[in-house]
């Protein structure tokens, strides 16, 4: 099998003008012959040495954040006159060195260790340098409520946990112990080795013979399932944080690595560059901006909802999908600014379109929201880059830079080789006569619309005609091309079908029939969607007679708009009484929650609803019982739902109910009360805070939530409470407290929020708070936005 990774280094527009710790150790930031601005490494960086082993020691998880280490890097040097390196180390605390049998002295400045030999290094001879260390990251490394400690996948981040010569250059065979808690497992980029338990700690030994890039290493410590299978001679492993998913669930996603696994060699024709695929599922992504490092997938579900849903799993499935592709065509390639190349994202785009028939979710197009990055305020870039190469590959009219990619992707002599944007496009030149670069590409796709171009379309009919008219118009700005409506007709119960084809810029279509129109209906395709407006007697006819279910559903919704008729409610308790679908059942059900709007004696109909088999027609029960204030019934039966039910989001939803069935008074002491009894679980806490701040705020509601804006809460929960009382109680004193207490938190994202309650600050108080911060902050994300704010003072 080959070991060998494709190695391309690319060029990313620069994002921050401000230097950064790697300026001081390999030299200041250069521009690229191809002119696209400065690199985040120098483009050809010193390297005295050859780099032929990695040993490392790392005992994670006993303290916190804390790792202590040991490092042997095995050097040779390139020529005879090498008397020093400089290696990366920010944050390191070194408490013992060795040269082994040269004698050597070491010295740190800034964030780096420069090591002085006292002669010259002989050529041929390998020596061995050794650091004995221990850090706190506070970059790099992420430690999550659940205990969970991981490495961070952001360029430069490696050398807060381990020191060296961590930069795109560097790749090396390694030997990689973790030694944890007994309770816990530990993951890292490489083949598991041994494994066991000595004096109360457990170890977990990872290697590769082949060489792998050192700033690409990873790892994670945790209480972990762990699940695995082999694709060939590669293991796959699975960790999944305790309880987390069931046991099925993970065997499925298991099941689906091993199949992308295949896929992807399939088209690749080669095999997976390394030994063993580690995939880490944990319940949150820590800001991180894509999910993989060598060897390793990081998953997590972000804000998609309950951990079971379609939605999570299909985000899983693309992260994954994106993590092993990665593997070939990721890893080596120069880790840019904050985001992956522009390339990167185009040479991942051709693989998933050559893939795409094998999804996992094959009803769906997982790849229109593919490889996104839950709760990344900045994955916005990533997603237009990613979607704008998938739609250049998908949609250009020639077809000899896909063929070009797919022979470069193929290319096994292209592994040992590391090319600039320039030399990327040099050697796509050589092969196709064609010059391309990444912003090319974007400038082209941004031509390609990808998002559905909205219509309005008003079906009118006069009196009992048999004519019926349909007006089109956009909503914004309308296609560029001709406009196919693919329209059903149905008269005197037989069904027409016609295509219609319309201006663009808007239109009018008069449909002549022969018997009278019983309702008209419209499709919606591929890149068009039609918001549809028609006479109460077509929704009526569509949702008693329509066959699909989806289309009876879409009717009862739309009858919505039609509450004040006084004959509709009878019709639709008629109509329900025979529909069997859950579905449409509980589109009837928001229906007559409509229709009765807390009329008296109405409220047994959603009294029964709440005790439904089916999940929404209960959700939709219990929102509309907040309609019935003062009924002592209601509000008895809500309150035993809160206090005794096992369904989660009922018991949020009936939150959200029961404050509109208490005065202010009252719902704000049951508030009080009940997120004191959920300190620990934190299952209806967001939702209390959310209604909480629905009433007036009082300064006791302010002094009361702040507490959740500490570390000890997931960032969930602190950014609803930073929004609330950002929202609600925007010149209260905490703003400033929570600039000051906040501003070096562990998660980035708290860092990033606190920039905004700056504005507190006096103006004499905020371009030295802004200066002070660069200096300390090493994600270029934060750093980015502190620019910002410190040029416009």
């Amino acid at each position: 099998m080959s070991s060998h990774f494709l190695k391309i280094f690319l060029i990313l527009p620069v994002m921050l003008g401000s230097s950064l710790a790697w300026n001081s150790a390999f030299g200041n930031n250069e521009t690229d012959i191809s002119g696209f601005g400065p690199l985040d490494y120098p483009d050809k960086p010193s390297l005295e040495v050859n780099y032929r082993h990695l040993d490392a020691r790392l005992d994670i998880g006993f303290e916190g954040r804390i790792i202590e280490g040991k490092v042997t890097y095995s050097v040779e040097p390139r020529h005879g006159f090498v008397d020093q390196i400089t290696w990366a180390a920010p944050g390191i605390e070194i408490s013992d060195f060795s040269a082994g049998d040269i004698s050597a002295e070491y010295s740190q400045d800034d964030d780096t260790i420069r090591i002085v030999f006292d002669e010259y290094l002989t050529t041929g001879e390998t020596k061995d340098i050794t650091l004995t260390y221990r850090t706190d990251p506070a970059f790099g490394v992420h430690l999550l409520e659940s205990g969970t400690i991981f490495s961070s996948r952001l360029p430069g981040s490696v050398s807060h946990w381990l020191p060296g010569p961590v930069f795109p250059g560097v790749s090396l065979p390694f030997t990689l112990r973790l030694n944890t808690p007994e309770e816990m497992t530990g993951a890292a980029t490489g083949d598991p080795g041994q494994e066991g338990s000595e004096d109360g700690t457990n170890y977990f030994i990872f290697e590769s013979d082949d060489p792998m890039p050192v700033s690409e290493l990873g790892f994670a410590v945790g209480v972990f399932e762990l699940h695995e299978t082999f694709s060939g001679t590669n293991n796959l492993r699975l960790y999944v944080e305790e309880d987390l998913l069931d046991s099925d669930k993970s065997r499925d996603i298991l099941d689906y690595m091993a199949q992308e696994t295949r896929q992807l060699e399939r088209f690749v024709r080669r095999g997976l560059p390394i030994p063993a695929f580690h995939t880490v599922i944990t319940k949150d992504s820590r800001w991180e901006y894509r999910p993989y490092a060598a060897g390793m997938g990081f998953v997590s579900p972000g804000n998609s909802g309950g951990l079971s849903s379609e939605e999570t799993m299909e985000q899983f499935s693309l992260q994954i999908s994106r993590s092993i592709a990665a593997q070939w065509f990721g890893i080596s390639l120069r880790a840019e600014k904050w985001d992956t190349s522009d390339f990167i994202p185009l040479l991942q785009a051709l693989v998933a379109e050559e893939t795409e028939k094998n999804r996992w979710i094959r009803e769906k197009d997982a790849l229109g929201s593919a490889f996104s990055i839950p709760e990344t305020v900045y994955d916005k870039h990533s997603m237009n880059t990613w979607q704008a190469s998938r739609d250049y590959i998908k949609e250009q009219s020639d077809p000899v830079l896909n063929e070009v990619l797919a022979k470069m992707i193929r290319q096994t002599d292209l592994s040992d080789k590391a090319l600039s944007a320039y030399g990327f496009s040099s050697y796509v030149y050589d092969i196709s006569g064609r010059w391309v670069t990444a912003p090319d590409v974007l400038e082209m796709a941004a031509r390609l619309s990808h998002r559905k171009i909205r219509y309005h379309v008003h079906i009118s009919q006069q009196g009992a005609s048999p004519d019926v008219t349909l007006k089109i118009e956009p909503h914004s700005e309308p296609a560029d091309s001709e406009l196919l409506l693919d329209v059903r007709l149905i008269a005197d119960g037989q069904i027409h079908d016609k295509e219609f084809s319309v201006n663009p810029g808007g239109d009018t279509v008069n449909v002549s029939m022969d018997q009278a129109v019983q309702n008209v209906m419209i499709r919606d395709m591929d890149n068009f969607r039609f918001d549809v407006e028609k006479p109460f007697e077509f929704w009526l006819y569509q949702l008693r007679r329509a066959e699909q279910s989806e289309d009876r559903s879409k009717a009862a919704y739309a009858l919505i708009d039609y509450s004040d008729d006084p004959d509709l409610q009878l019709a639709i308790r008629d109509i329900k009484r025979s529909e069997d679908h859950p579905d449409v059942g509980a589109a009837l059900h928001a229906l007559l929650a409509e229709l009765t709007s807390g009329a008296s004696g109405t409220e047994n109909t959603f009294l029964d609803g709440i005790e439904s088999d089916h999940a929404e027609t209960r959700m939709i029960s219990m929102r509309a019982l907040a309609a019935y204030p003062g009924r002592s019934n209601v509000k008895d039966r809500v309150f035993s739902i809160i206090q005794g039910s096992d369904d989660i989001p009922l018991v949020n939803e009936a939150i959200t109910t029961y404050r509109h069935l208490l005065d202010e008074d009252q719902f704000r002491e049951f508030a009080h009360q009940f997120l004191r009894e959920d300190r620990d679980d934190l299952l209806f806490t967001k939702t209390l805070l959310e209604e909480l701040y629905e009433l007036p705020v009082r300064e006791e509601s302010v002094e009361f939530v702040r507490d959740y804006l500490d570390n000890n809460y997931p960032f969930e929960i602190r950014w609803t409470t930073y929004r609330l009382l950002r929202n609600k109680a925007p010149d209260a004193e905490w703003q400033r407290d929570f600039l000051e207490n906040f501003q070096d938190d562990p998660d980035p994202r708290i860092r990033f929020l606190s920039i905004f309650s700056s504005s507190e600050l006096n103006p004499e108080e905020r371009g030295p708070f802004y200066e002070s911060r660069m200096l300390s902050e090493y994600d270029i994300r934060i750093l980015k936005t502190l620019r910002d704010y410190y040029k416009s003072e």
